[in-house]
């Protein structure tokens, strides 16, 4: 991603609209509430806290 061989927390960020936009399906009441798919996602992400540190113990690296 981006020339790097791993993806960082602000990737996924930058994407995800991208990515889940055309997976949702809204309820007619989001729709009559004038809830959009961006407006969904945004409100999911800024729920999921993002890594503070690098998870370097869990990421094997190849010699």
């Amino acid at each position: 991603m981006r020339g790097r061989t791993h993806v960082r927390p602000q990737d996924v960020l930058d994407l995800a609209h991208e990515i889940l936009r055309h997976r949702l399906v809204l309820s007619y009441e989001a729709l009559s509430d004038g809830t959009t798919s961006d407006a969904l996602i945004t409100k999911i992400l800024e729920r999921i806290p993002i890594p503070k540190e690098p998870l370097h113990e869990h990421v094997a690296t190849r010699a």
